[in-house]
């Protein structure tokens, strides 16, 4: 019998198919390994905004200290939006896409980063992995609210 869910998974796999993707939806492991790498990018991003502008003018000082605190902001919604991945996801091979397959847009990637917030509540990033675990797509809150997917690609 054919249900919205089983016509969803037919239509994944020929999007996937297409493009020459084996759709595995990325695991718990892959996902924090790769937040990991990227939060270590994203304290040398903010250390080297912070520390390689020495200036005298307090108001140019107070621009680049708001511009490092918007750093991982920065970092995250613009890799994911471009390219799909950040540099973490790169290394782990798993990439933000759209449920339908396409590339999610700078949009999406911006609510689905802003939406981290509340997936670190109440400490630890506990709301966002209890989703992972448990949702059969393994979708934190930044990708239910915004329809994209973490996928583990092979060529």
């Amino acid at each position: 019998m054919l249900t919205i869910d089983n016509i969803y998974k037919v239509r994944e796999f020929i999007i996937a198919k297409s493009v020459g993707l084996k759709v595995v939806f990325a695991s718990l492991w892959k996902r924090a390994g790769a937040m990991l790498i990227d939060f270590l990018a994203i304290i040398l991003l903010f250390y080297f905004i912070i520390f390689t502008n020495f200036f005298d003018n307090r108001v140019l000082f107070t621009g680049y200290l708001y511009l490092a605190y918007l750093s991982p902001l920065i970092y995250l919604v613009a890799l994911e939006s471009i390219y799909g991945q950040t540099a973490g996801k790169m290394l782990l091979k798993i990439k933000v896409i759209q449920k339908s397959g396409k590339k999610a847009s700078f949009g999406k990637c911006f609510l689905r980063n802003l939406l981290r917030l509340v997936d670190m509540l109440p400490a630890f990033y506990l709301i966002g992995i209890l989703l992972i675990v448990f949702t059969d797509k393994k979708q934190r809150l930044g990708d239910l609210a915004t329809g994209t997917v973490v996928v583990d690609y092979k060529k």
